[in-house]
Protein backbone atom coordinates (compact mmCIF):
# COMPACT_ATOMS: atom_id res chain seq x y z
CA UNK A 1 0.00 0.00 0.00
CA UNK A 2 1.28 3.46 -0.89
CA UNK A 3 2.57 5.43 2.10
CA UNK A 4 0.26 8.40 1.38
CA UNK A 5 -2.75 6.10 1.39
CA UNK A 6 -1.58 4.60 4.69
CA UNK A 7 -1.29 8.13 6.06
CA UNK A 8 -4.86 8.93 4.98
CA UNK A 9 -6.18 5.76 6.63
CA UNK A 10 -4.27 6.77 9.78
CA UNK A 11 -5.92 10.19 9.75
CA UNK A 12 -9.39 8.69 9.35
CA UNK A 13 -8.70 6.27 12.20
CA UNK A 14 -7.55 9.03 14.56
CA UNK A 15 -10.47 11.28 13.65
CA UNK A 16 -13.01 8.59 14.54
CA UNK A 17 -10.93 7.44 17.52
CA UNK A 18 -10.61 10.84 19.25
CA UNK A 19 -13.83 12.60 18.27
CA UNK A 20 -16.22 9.66 17.56
CA UNK A 21 -18.52 11.86 15.42
CA UNK A 22 -22.29 11.15 15.57
CA UNK A 23 -22.76 9.91 12.03
CA UNK A 24 -23.97 6.37 12.75
CA UNK A 25 -26.80 5.03 14.86
CA UNK A 26 -24.22 3.73 17.37
CA UNK A 27 -21.01 5.14 18.82
CA UNK A 28 -18.38 4.91 16.07
CA UNK A 29 -15.76 3.81 18.60
CA UNK A 30 -17.50 0.42 18.80
CA UNK A 31 -17.13 -0.05 15.04
CA UNK A 32 -13.50 1.06 15.26
CA UNK A 33 -12.87 -1.37 18.11
CA UNK A 34 -14.23 -4.28 16.08
CA UNK A 35 -11.99 -3.43 13.13
CA UNK A 36 -8.97 -3.08 15.42
CA UNK A 37 -9.54 -6.45 17.09
CA UNK A 38 -9.58 -8.10 13.65
CA UNK A 39 -6.42 -6.21 12.71
CA UNK A 40 -4.64 -7.21 15.93
CA UNK A 41 -5.63 -10.82 15.41
CA UNK A 42 -4.25 -10.71 11.88
CA UNK A 43 -0.99 -9.10 13.00
CA UNK A 44 -0.49 -11.42 15.94
CA UNK A 45 -1.46 -14.75 14.35
CA UNK A 46 -0.50 -14.41 10.70
CA UNK A 47 2.28 -11.80 10.50
CA UNK A 48 3.71 -12.35 13.95
CA UNK A 49 4.34 -8.61 14.17
CA UNK A 50 6.17 -7.69 17.37
CA UNK A 51 6.40 -4.25 18.93
CA UNK A 52 8.97 -3.00 21.42
CA UNK A 53 6.00 -1.37 23.16
CA UNK A 54 3.98 -4.59 23.50
CA UNK A 55 4.95 -5.14 27.13
CA UNK A 56 4.11 -1.58 28.21
CA UNK A 57 0.85 -1.56 26.22
CA UNK A 58 -0.22 -4.91 27.66
CA UNK A 59 0.55 -3.62 31.15
CA UNK A 60 -1.67 -0.57 30.51
CA UNK A 61 -4.47 -2.81 29.21
CA UNK A 62 -4.26 -5.12 32.24
CA UNK A 63 -4.37 -2.13 34.58
CA UNK A 64 -7.54 -0.87 32.90
CA UNK A 65 -9.08 -4.35 33.25
CA UNK A 66 -8.18 -4.36 36.96
CA UNK A 67 -9.86 -0.96 37.32
CA UNK A 68 -12.99 -2.38 35.66
CA UNK A 69 -13.07 -5.36 38.02
CA UNK A 70 -12.60 -3.25 41.17
CA UNK A 71 -15.28 -0.76 40.16
CA UNK A 72 -17.70 -3.50 39.13
CA UNK A 73 -17.29 -5.28 42.48
CA UNK A 74 -17.77 -2.08 44.49
CA UNK A 75 -20.80 -1.13 42.41
CA UNK A 76 -22.32 -4.57 42.89
CA UNK A 77 -21.76 -4.43 46.65
CA UNK A 78 -23.66 -1.15 46.70
CA UNK A 79 -26.57 -2.51 44.67
CA UNK A 80 -25.72 -1.25 41.18
CA UNK A 81 -25.56 -3.16 37.92
CA UNK A 82 -22.42 -3.82 35.94
CA UNK A 83 -23.29 -1.34 33.18
CA UNK A 84 -23.95 1.47 35.65
CA UNK A 85 -20.50 0.98 37.21
CA UNK A 86 -18.15 0.24 34.34
CA UNK A 87 -19.78 1.48 31.13
CA UNK A 88 -17.16 4.23 30.65
CA UNK A 89 -14.31 2.02 31.82
CA UNK A 90 -15.19 -0.70 29.32
CA UNK A 91 -15.03 1.87 26.54
CA UNK A 92 -11.67 3.10 27.82
CA UNK A 93 -10.30 -0.44 28.11
CA UNK A 94 -11.59 -2.16 24.99
CA UNK A 95 -12.38 0.88 22.88
CA UNK A 96 -9.57 3.36 23.43
CA UNK A 97 -6.74 1.13 24.67
CA UNK A 98 -7.20 -1.80 22.27
CA UNK A 99 -7.66 0.59 19.35
CA UNK A 100 -4.54 2.57 20.35
CA UNK A 101 -2.50 -0.66 20.48
CA UNK A 102 -3.76 -1.55 17.00
CA UNK A 103 -2.82 1.94 15.81
CA UNK A 104 0.66 1.43 17.25
CA UNK A 105 1.08 -1.78 15.24
CA UNK A 106 -0.32 -0.09 12.13
CA UNK A 107 2.25 2.70 12.43
CA UNK A 108 5.07 0.19 12.91
CA UNK A 109 3.95 -1.83 9.88
CA UNK A 110 3.72 1.42 7.88
CA UNK A 111 7.16 2.49 9.15
CA UNK A 112 5.81 5.84 10.37
CA UNK A 113 8.12 7.95 12.50
CA UNK A 114 6.80 9.62 15.64
CA UNK A 115 6.76 12.96 13.80
CA UNK A 116 4.53 11.40 11.14
CA UNK A 117 2.28 9.93 13.82
CA UNK A 118 1.96 13.36 15.43
CA UNK A 119 1.17 14.87 12.02
CA UNK A 120 -1.59 12.27 11.58
CA UNK A 121 -3.13 13.44 14.86
CA UNK A 122 -2.76 17.09 13.82
CA UNK A 123 -4.44 16.53 10.44
CA UNK A 124 -7.36 14.80 12.19
CA UNK A 125 -7.61 17.78 14.58
CA UNK A 126 -7.52 20.21 11.64
CA UNK A 127 -10.37 18.29 9.98
CA UNK A 128 -12.37 18.68 13.20
CA UNK A 129 -11.54 22.40 13.14
CA UNK A 130 -12.82 22.56 9.57
CA UNK A 131 -16.15 21.11 10.68
CA UNK A 132 -16.21 23.65 13.55
CA UNK A 133 -15.83 26.60 11.18
CA UNK A 134 -18.29 25.10 8.70
CA UNK A 135 -20.91 24.77 11.44
CA UNK A 136 -20.13 28.28 12.68
CA UNK A 137 -20.91 29.82 9.28
CA UNK A 138 -23.53 27.28 8.17
CA UNK A 139 -26.49 27.07 10.61
CA UNK A 140 -28.13 24.27 8.61
CA UNK A 141 -25.14 21.98 9.21
CA UNK A 142 -25.21 22.85 12.92
CA UNK A 143 -28.94 22.11 13.03
CA UNK A 144 -28.32 18.71 11.44
CA UNK A 145 -25.66 18.02 14.08
CA UNK A 146 -28.00 19.04 16.93
CA UNK A 147 -30.75 16.76 15.64
CA UNK A 148 -28.25 13.91 15.37
CA UNK A 149 -27.25 14.40 19.00
CA UNK A 150 -30.91 14.49 20.03
CA UNK A 151 -31.40 11.15 18.26
CA UNK A 152 -28.63 9.81 20.53
CA UNK A 153 -30.81 10.66 23.53
CA UNK A 154 -29.48 14.09 24.51
CA UNK A 155 -31.83 16.87 25.61
CA UNK A 156 -33.22 18.78 22.65
CA UNK A 157 -34.05 21.83 24.79
CA UNK A 158 -30.54 22.10 26.23
CA UNK A 159 -28.77 21.50 22.92
CA UNK A 160 -30.98 23.99 21.10
CA UNK A 161 -30.27 26.60 23.76
CA UNK A 162 -26.52 26.00 23.63
CA UNK A 163 -26.42 26.00 19.84
CA UNK A 164 -27.25 29.74 19.88
CA UNK A 165 -23.65 30.52 20.83
CA UNK A 166 -21.58 27.28 20.80
CA UNK A 167 -21.64 23.60 19.77
CA UNK A 168 -19.88 23.96 16.44
CA UNK A 169 -18.22 20.90 14.90
CA UNK A 170 -18.63 17.17 14.39
CA UNK A 171 -17.81 15.49 17.70
CA UNK A 172 -20.02 14.06 20.44
CA UNK A 173 -18.38 16.10 23.23
CA UNK A 174 -18.00 19.62 21.89
CA UNK A 175 -18.86 21.34 25.16
CA UNK A 176 -15.70 20.41 27.07
CA UNK A 177 -13.49 17.46 26.13
CA UNK A 178 -13.00 18.19 22.41
CA UNK A 179 -11.99 21.85 22.99
CA UNK A 180 -9.52 20.68 25.66
CA UNK A 181 -7.87 18.34 23.14
CA UNK A 182 -7.75 21.06 20.48
CA UNK A 183 -6.17 23.50 22.96
CA UNK A 184 -3.58 21.01 24.15
CA UNK A 185 -2.52 20.20 20.59
CA UNK A 186 -2.40 23.91 19.75
CA UNK A 187 0.05 24.59 22.62
CA UNK A 188 2.28 21.70 21.50
CA UNK A 189 2.21 23.18 17.97
CA UNK A 190 3.24 26.57 19.37
CA UNK A 191 6.19 25.07 21.21
CA UNK A 192 7.33 23.03 18.20
CA UNK A 193 6.89 26.09 15.98
CA UNK A 194 9.20 28.13 18.22
CA UNK A 195 11.77 25.32 18.47
CA UNK A 196 11.79 24.59 14.74
CA UNK A 197 10.98 28.12 13.55
CA UNK A 198 8.23 26.57 11.42
CA UNK A 199 5.31 28.79 10.37
CA UNK A 200 3.13 25.75 9.58
CA UNK A 201 2.98 24.92 13.28
CA UNK A 202 2.01 28.52 14.10
CA UNK A 203 -0.83 28.43 11.57
CA UNK A 204 -2.02 25.03 12.85
CA UNK A 205 -1.95 26.38 16.41
CA UNK A 206 -4.22 29.30 15.51
CA UNK A 207 -6.69 27.05 13.65
CA UNK A 208 -6.93 24.52 16.49
CA UNK A 209 -7.19 27.16 19.21
CA UNK A 210 -9.92 29.09 17.44
CA UNK A 211 -11.98 25.91 16.97
CA UNK A 212 -11.65 25.30 20.72
CA UNK A 213 -12.49 28.82 21.89
CA UNK A 214 -15.77 29.07 19.99
CA UNK A 215 -16.97 25.94 21.81
CA UNK A 216 -15.60 26.29 25.35
CA UNK A 217 -14.30 29.23 27.35
CA UNK A 218 -11.99 26.96 29.31
CA UNK A 219 -9.86 26.89 26.14
CA UNK A 220 -8.82 30.49 26.85
CA UNK A 221 -7.74 29.63 30.40
CA UNK A 222 -5.92 26.46 29.34
CA UNK A 223 -4.10 28.26 26.54
CA UNK A 224 -2.96 30.98 28.96
CA UNK A 225 -1.60 28.28 31.30
CA UNK A 226 -0.01 26.58 28.29
CA UNK A 227 1.78 29.85 27.46
CA UNK A 228 3.24 29.90 30.96
CA UNK A 229 4.54 26.32 30.54
CA UNK A 230 6.02 27.30 27.15
CA UNK A 231 7.79 30.32 28.65
CA UNK A 232 9.22 28.27 31.53
CA UNK A 233 10.74 25.81 29.07
CA UNK A 234 12.01 28.51 26.73
CA UNK A 235 13.81 30.27 29.57
CA UNK A 236 15.95 27.15 29.85
CA UNK A 237 16.96 27.46 26.21
CA UNK A 238 18.55 30.12 24.00
CA UNK A 239 17.63 33.81 24.16
CA UNK A 240 16.77 33.61 20.48
CA UNK A 241 13.75 31.46 21.32
CA UNK A 242 12.50 34.03 23.84
CA UNK A 243 12.61 36.64 21.07
CA UNK A 244 10.61 34.28 18.84
CA UNK A 245 8.05 33.85 21.61
CA UNK A 246 7.66 37.62 22.09
CA UNK A 247 7.28 38.12 18.33
CA UNK A 248 4.68 35.35 18.22
CA UNK A 249 2.77 36.85 21.15
CA UNK A 250 2.53 40.27 19.47
CA UNK A 251 1.29 38.76 16.19
CA UNK A 252 -1.10 36.48 18.08
CA UNK A 253 -2.53 39.44 20.01
CA UNK A 254 -3.22 41.33 16.78
CA UNK A 255 -4.88 38.30 15.18
CA UNK A 256 -6.98 37.72 18.32
CA UNK A 257 -8.31 41.29 18.19
CA UNK A 258 -9.23 40.91 14.52
CA UNK A 259 -10.93 37.55 15.14
CA UNK A 260 -12.94 38.96 18.05
CA UNK A 261 -14.14 41.82 15.86
CA UNK A 262 -15.33 39.32 13.24
CA UNK A 263 -17.05 37.19 15.89
CA UNK A 264 -18.74 40.26 17.38
CA UNK A 265 -20.20 41.29 14.04
CA UNK A 266 -21.14 37.78 12.85
CA UNK A 267 -22.30 36.04 16.06
CA UNK A 268 -22.67 38.43 18.99
CA UNK A 269 -24.14 35.67 21.18
CA UNK A 270 -20.97 33.59 20.83
CA UNK A 271 -18.77 36.67 21.32
CA UNK A 272 -20.67 37.77 24.44
CA UNK A 273 -20.61 34.27 25.91
CA UNK A 274 -16.82 33.95 25.51
CA UNK A 275 -15.81 37.44 26.64
CA UNK A 276 -18.22 37.69 29.58
CA UNK A 277 -17.20 34.23 30.83
CA UNK A 278 -13.47 34.98 30.72
CA UNK A 279 -13.87 38.39 32.38
CA UNK A 280 -16.12 36.88 35.04
CA UNK A 281 -13.50 34.20 35.74
CA UNK A 282 -10.87 36.93 36.19
CA UNK A 283 -13.09 38.67 38.76
CA UNK A 284 -14.49 41.56 36.72
CA UNK A 285 -18.10 42.65 37.02
CA UNK A 286 -19.68 42.11 33.62
CA UNK A 287 -23.14 42.33 32.13
CA UNK A 288 -24.12 38.75 31.35
CA UNK A 289 -27.56 39.63 29.97
CA UNK A 290 -28.65 37.01 27.45
CA UNK A 291 -25.48 35.01 28.18
CA UNK A 292 -25.58 31.39 29.27
CA UNK A 293 -25.42 31.10 33.06
CA UNK A 294 -22.19 29.50 34.26
CA UNK A 295 -22.36 26.80 36.92
CA UNK A 296 -21.09 27.59 40.43
CA UNK A 297 -18.97 24.47 40.81
CA UNK A 298 -15.84 26.54 41.52
CA UNK A 299 -17.28 28.67 44.32
CA UNK A 300 -19.97 26.52 45.94
CA UNK A 301 -18.69 24.44 48.86
CA UNK A 302 -21.59 22.05 48.23
CA UNK A 303 -19.89 20.86 45.04
CA UNK A 304 -16.91 19.62 47.10
CA UNK A 305 -18.95 17.39 49.38
CA UNK A 306 -17.32 14.02 50.15
CA UNK A 307 -18.79 10.77 51.53
CA UNK A 308 -18.18 9.50 55.05
CA UNK A 309 -14.62 8.43 55.87
CA UNK A 310 -15.09 4.67 55.40
CA UNK A 311 -16.99 5.17 52.16
CA UNK A 312 -14.30 7.61 51.01
CA UNK A 313 -11.67 4.90 51.33
CA UNK A 314 -13.42 2.30 49.17
CA UNK A 315 -15.88 4.30 47.05
CA UNK A 316 -19.32 3.32 45.79
CA UNK A 317 -18.45 2.18 42.27
CA UNK A 318 -20.67 4.92 40.78
CA UNK A 319 -20.74 8.73 40.72
CA UNK A 320 -23.01 10.76 43.06
CA UNK A 321 -25.55 11.32 40.26
CA UNK A 322 -26.33 7.59 40.10
CA UNK A 323 -26.47 7.31 43.89
CA UNK A 324 -29.64 9.43 43.77
CA UNK A 325 -28.78 11.31 46.98
CA UNK A 326 -29.70 14.78 45.72
CA UNK A 327 -26.08 15.71 45.15
CA UNK A 328 -24.21 16.21 41.89
CA UNK A 329 -20.93 17.85 40.99
CA UNK A 330 -18.82 18.52 37.90
CA UNK A 331 -15.54 18.33 39.80
CA UNK A 332 -13.62 15.27 38.67
CA UNK A 333 -11.55 14.82 41.84
CA UNK A 334 -14.72 14.70 43.96
CA UNK A 335 -16.47 12.30 41.57
CA UNK A 336 -13.39 10.05 41.62
CA UNK A 337 -13.47 9.73 45.41
CA UNK A 338 -17.18 8.89 45.39
CA UNK A 339 -16.75 6.31 42.64
CA UNK A 340 -13.31 4.78 43.25
CA UNK A 341 -12.45 5.78 46.81
CA UNK A 342 -9.30 7.53 48.04
CA UNK A 343 -7.06 4.48 47.77
CA UNK A 344 -7.89 3.57 44.17
CA UNK A 345 -8.04 7.23 43.11
CA UNK A 346 -4.48 7.66 44.34
CA UNK A 347 -3.40 4.58 42.38
CA UNK A 348 -5.10 5.92 39.24
CA UNK A 349 -3.40 9.34 39.49
CA UNK A 350 -0.06 7.71 40.23
CA UNK A 351 -0.40 5.39 37.25
CA UNK A 352 -1.35 8.26 34.95
CA UNK A 353 1.74 10.17 36.10
CA UNK A 354 3.90 7.09 35.68
CA UNK A 355 2.60 6.42 32.17
CA UNK A 356 3.15 10.05 31.25
CA UNK A 357 6.90 9.44 31.54
CA UNK A 358 6.68 7.80 28.15
CA UNK A 359 5.69 11.15 26.67
CA UNK A 360 9.29 12.24 27.26
CA UNK A 361 10.55 9.23 25.32
CA UNK A 362 8.73 9.47 22.01
CA UNK A 363 10.81 12.32 20.62
CA UNK A 364 8.11 14.93 19.94
CA UNK A 365 10.41 17.59 21.37
CA UNK A 366 13.93 17.59 22.76
CA UNK A 367 12.77 17.78 26.37
CA UNK A 368 9.94 16.86 28.74
CA UNK A 369 7.58 19.61 27.52
CA UNK A 370 4.77 17.31 26.20
CA UNK A 371 4.72 15.37 29.45
CA UNK A 372 4.58 18.47 31.65
CA UNK A 373 1.91 20.13 29.52
CA UNK A 374 -0.39 17.11 29.38
CA UNK A 375 -0.10 16.38 33.11
CA UNK A 376 -0.85 20.03 33.94
CA UNK A 377 -3.85 20.01 31.59
CA UNK A 378 -5.18 16.76 33.07
CA UNK A 379 -4.97 18.14 36.62
CA UNK A 380 -6.77 21.35 35.69
CA UNK A 381 -9.41 19.63 33.58
CA UNK A 382 -10.24 17.23 36.40
CA UNK A 383 -11.62 20.25 38.24
CA UNK A 384 -13.87 21.38 35.39
CA UNK A 385 -14.92 17.87 34.39
CA UNK A 386 -13.99 14.21 34.77
CA UNK A 387 -10.89 13.00 32.92
CA UNK A 388 -11.35 9.36 33.94
CA UNK A 389 -14.22 8.90 31.53
CA UNK A 390 -14.77 7.89 27.90
CA UNK A 391 -14.00 11.32 26.43
CA UNK A 392 -11.61 12.70 23.77
CA UNK A 393 -9.32 13.72 26.67
CA UNK A 394 -8.71 10.14 27.78
CA UNK A 395 -8.64 9.02 24.14
CA UNK A 396 -5.83 11.39 23.18
CA UNK A 397 -3.89 10.58 26.37
CA UNK A 398 -4.10 6.85 25.65
CA UNK A 399 -3.07 7.25 22.02
CA UNK A 400 -0.06 9.26 23.18
CA UNK A 401 0.82 6.52 25.66
CA UNK A 402 0.08 3.43 23.54
CA UNK A 403 0.06 4.69 19.95
CA UNK A 404 3.49 6.26 19.54
CA UNK A 405 6.69 4.33 19.04
CA UNK A 406 9.39 4.34 21.72
CA UNK A 407 12.78 5.55 20.56
CA UNK A 408 15.21 2.65 20.29
CA UNK A 409 18.94 3.25 20.72
CA UNK A 410 21.81 0.78 20.33
CA UNK A 411 21.75 -0.27 23.95
CA UNK A 412 18.27 0.39 25.26
CA UNK A 413 14.76 1.54 24.53
CA UNK A 414 14.00 5.07 25.70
Amino acid sequence: MDNKIRFVFGVLFVFFYIYFPPILSINTIYVLMGVCIVYLFGCGVFKRTASIDNKANLSFLLYCMFLCMWTMIMGKLNGFGYQESINDLLLITFGFTVSAIAFNLYCINSDFSNDEIFHIILVAAIIQSGFCFYAYFNPSFQSWFIQKMVSYGYSETRFTQLSAFRWYGLATQLGFATPVVQTMLSVICLYKGILMHNNKYYLTMIVLLLSAVINARIAVILFAIGLIVVMLYLFQKQKKMIIRFIAFFIVFLIISILVLRVMKSYSYANYNWIVSGVLSFLGFEVDTTNAYVVGDYFSSSEKYRLPAFFDSVLGFGVTPVKLNIGFATDIGFVNDIWKYGIFLSFLIYYYIFKCSRKLSRIGLTEDTFPRTLIVVFLCICNIKGNIIAATPISAVFIIFICGFRSIKTDDKTL
